[in-house]
């Protein structure tokens, strides 16, 4: 009869491995770890995960707060990252020095991942959604390269912070943006209820790539438990999903039917429109007087974007 396994064995990797006969009858038995697993396309429910993962810090955080995305070229670290687990342990040293430097700053330790490889990196690398000013977005990236040991080549960069210019990925759209690219290796064939979810979700395909390991996550303050302890109650189906990845057109059309619905609302309760009630001031226009007259919601300035690129 066979003896169970120590707590120790358990506890690595969380889960339970395969362990040999120790020699002269010594224990506890040394573990044989199992082979990583293997996925080419990332699976629907780790899709599903980082879909509520953002939802609920989209939910608890304010809603102009400035995002970043970050990609890290892990292939160009001086550490040896030939074996999966290598890279997990690198990678997972990387992002917890990433929290301890928002914490530490008074900043959300909010991170949501994917690992890829890409035909633009040609090597491992790992796309970050995190929360970000983009002021520091240069200090961010001095971090990663030195505790990484990350170094620059002739045509790549080993850490690419991206954050929309100086205004940060301010928007739930421009947020569902960059999600909806870090989807983009999800298998294009899956169905759910025999409908195809990739155009569903509005996530446009790129080539499949074969990952040895763990392929995305987030932070444990984005986790199912943590989500749970919140009283989150997980999306699941395609059109909850859906409206979680709102494109920047969706937001600009949601826009203007609520401020139609103010306007109707306040004219119907007899109180004047507020541009009646505010001063006049001459006003530089940036757009013809022509286009203005025809569309009065032309003016408006989106600053979300629709889908930000991740060049891969």
């Amino acid at each position: 009869m066979s003896k169970p396994l120590s707590p120790a064995v358990l506890a690595a990797g969380g889960r339970p491995v395969w362990a040999t006969p120790a020699p002269s009858g010594q224990w506890p038995p040394q573990p044989t770890p199992r082979p990583p697993s293997r996925t080419t396309s990332l699976p629907f429910g780790q899709c599903v995960s980082l879909i509520n993962a953002l939802s609920f810090a989209e939910s608890i955080l304010p809603r102009d707060t400035k995002w970043a995305h970050a990609t890290i070229v892990l292939g160009q670290s001086e550490n040896d990252i030939s074996d999966p687990r290598q890279y997990l342990d690198l990678q997972g040293h990387i992002l917890r020095r990433i929290r301890e430097w928002l914490l530490s700053r008074g900043l959300p330790a909010h991170l949501i991942w994917v690992r890829e490889i890409g035909p633009r990196y040609r090597e491992h690398h790992t796309h970050v959604l995190l929360p970000l000013p983009p002021e520091l977005r240069s200090d961010i990236a001095d971090l990663i390269r030195r505790v990484g040991q990350l170094h620059d080549t002739s045509n790549n960069r080993a850490v690419d912070i991206r954050t929309n210019r100086d205004r940060g990925i301010n928007t739930p759209a421009a947020r569902a943006g960059v999600l909806r690219d870090l989807l983009k290796t999800m298998a294009p064939r899956a169905r759910l209820n025999g409908v195809p979810i990739t155009p569903a979700l509005g996530i446009r395909h790129h080539a499949a790539c074969t990952i040895l390991g763990k392929r995305s996550g987030t932070s444990e303050s984005l986790n199912r438990a943590a989500r749970a302890r919140a009283g989150w109650v997980e999306l699941e189906t395609l059109p909850e999903l859906r409206a979680a990845l709102p494109t920047g057109e969706e937001t600009r059309k949601e826009r203007r039917r609520e401020q139609q619905r103010r306007y109707r609302a306040r004219k119907k309760a007899g109180i004047a429109p507020m541009s009646s009630l505010m001063p006049c001031f001459p006003t530089r226009r940036s757009r013809p007087e022509a286009v203005l007259e025809q569309d009065p919601f032309a003016a408006i300035d989106d600053l979300a974007l629709d889908f930000l690129e991740a060049e891969e």
